[in-house]
């Protein structure tokens, strides 16, 4: 059996894990019931479940120091969805897609790529058909 902490903390941890899987399963509900935006209810559920769970006073500054955390990770993200948008743009990676579709088309063209081990009704299933 496990021995409980001093001041009850073992029961606090258990009611901070309930309201943080209520919190997720809150947040799912209204995104696929479709009543809140995903930007929305990012904001909002957190605020309200960190209001019931008695962190109000503390909100502030858990959130500054969130966005301290975050805000590299962040910045980073947004420099290659906006790099790699450009290369993509520029036509950087066509040669390589080529290349990859070059191999597929090898493949396929073969009479069947399913391995030996495979049932008889799935290789029969996996012969090739060339690639229009």
């Amino acid at each position: 059996m496990r021995p409980t902490l001093q001041g009850g903390k073992e029961i606090q941890k258990k009611m901070l894990t309930l309201l943080a899987y209520s919190m997720v399963i809150v947040f799912m509900a209204l995104i696929m019931t479709k009543r809140l935006s995903a930007m929305v209810a990012l904001i909002l559920v957190p605020i309200a479940f960190a209001a019931i769970g008695g962190f109000g006073p503390e909100l502030g500054p858990m959130m500054l120091d969130g966005v301290k955390k975050l805000a590299p990770t962040g910045v980073m993200l947004m420099f290659a969805i906006l790099y790699f948008g450009l290369m993509i743009d520029a036509g950087l990676f066509d040669p390589v897609v080529r290349a990859i579709l070059k191999i597929v088309a090898a493949i396929r063209s073969r009479s069947s790529w399913a391995p030996s081990c495979w049932p008889r009704w799935c290789r029969s299933t996996a012969t090739a058909r060339p690639l229009t």
